[in-house]
């Protein structure tokens, strides 16, 4: 069967073929597009823009030994079996139950104005405060093109004001590299820590963590480069420290598609070469495991006695920064939850107003 829909959110036809053949042999040619793909994987999965892709499934369905038909017949009529309409509805009311389940932490998390003036008097009465803040998603809104995001004078003003407090070390911890953070935020008085923590800037001066700087295999590159390649809107990012496959330009659907794959690739190389694979905001990350903001905050901490640590981020790799700082902190999701952070802010466009409430604490004492 040649099935090969440029997208597809199920595709029965496809489990219908599967289930029909019983006890006689045959080919599933597949998109994988369909949705169907996700699960019927004995199938011949193709492109179905690639016409190359195609005529070659369909060479190599016509030359599989009847052993191999009917033994990939069976693994996938096997999963159409246990993959029943009750085990569907099951899932469904299980999947929405967790959810429901999320939202109530949410909920609980969410920062309200209580919190707030909380928040607000422990920061007024610290002798000494660490505020680690991230910068894309955070800080700037996630936008297309990267360069977008470059802050502007509110942004920048906020920064100011809360870096000239002397209480305050205040420190931009961002997966951006060092030569766009000294563009952008290079002439404030804050502390700069470029690629997750992996550069830092302190007086002036770039440092780097004192660990081996990778060199980066072909294999791994080669699988990112074959993804991009068949991803429309995609591209890699080359790092010193990481490699970051970009898809926030593609669309959702596909996105979803390639970043699976995409994953599933990357997963034997990286564990032989001892590699970190990390899924972001509208990113997958390649990195040392040496390289995260959880060992900035680590050296933060050793640099000085603070009693008011505020940190804020929106990502994943944020999640490094939240489980390295004492329990007793200010840790903030932007955007989603975390059970890592004690609280959330429920969208990106929130963080300068509570950034403010802060910062203007001088004005009411």
């Amino acid at each position: 069967a040649l099935v090969t829909p440029l997208r597809d959110g199920m595709n029965l036809v496809a489990k219908e073929y599967v289930a029909a053949k019983r006890d006689t042999p045959g080919v599933l040619i597949l998109s994988e597009r369909a949705g169907a793909a996700h699960e019927l994987t004995d199938a011949l999965l193709v492109n179905p823009n690639s016409a190359e892709e195609v005529s070659d499934a369909i060479i190599a369905a016509i030359e599989m030994p009847e052993k191999e038909q009917l033994a990939r017949l069976q693994r996938m009529q096997a999963l159409l079996a246990r993959r029943s309409v009750n085990a569907w509805a099951a899932e469904f009311l299980h999947a929405q139950q967790a959810i429901s389940a999320k939202n109530e932490h949410v909920r609980e998390a969410l920062i309200g104005p209580e919190d707030v003036r909380d928040i607000r008097a422990w920061y007024r009465n610290a002798r000494a405060r660490l505020l680690i803040l991230d910068y894309d998603g955070t800080l700037a809104p996630i936008c297309k093109q990267p360069e977008d995001a470059a802050p502007d004078e509110a942004l920048r003003g906020t920064l100011r004001r809360l870096a000239e407090d002397p209480r305050n070390t205040l420190v931009i911890c961002s997966g951006r590299d060092r030569d766009t953070l000294d563009r952008w935020l290079g002439d404030l008085p804050v502390l700069l820590a470029a690629e997750h923590g992996a550069f830092h800037k302190e007086s002036g001066v770039w440092h780097g963590l004192q660990a081996e700087m990778p060199v980066w295999d072909e294999e791994v590159l080669a699988v990112m480069e074959r993804i991009t390649y068949q991803t429309q809107g995609a591209w890699v990012e080359k790092k010193r420290t990481a490699l970051v496959w970009h898809y926030r330009n593609v669309d959702a659907w596909l996105a979803e598609l390639r970043e699976k794959q995409l994953l599933a690739s990357l997963m034997e190389p990286c564990a032989r070469l001892n590699l970190r694979v990390m899924r972001g905001n509208k990113v997958v990350e390649v990195k040392p495991f040496d390289f995260n903001k959880g060992a900035e905050v680590q050296r933060l901490l050793e640099k000085g006695s603070f009693d008011f640590v505020l940190a804020m981020g929106d990502d994943v790799t944020d999640e490094d920064m939240f489980r390295a700082l004492p329990p007793d902190s200010v840790t903030v999701k932007v955007g989603s939850f975390s059970p890592q952070a004690r609280y959330t802010l429920g969208s990106q466009t929130e963080t300068l107003p509570f950034l403010r409430t802060l910062a203007d604490y001088l004005q009411s004492v």
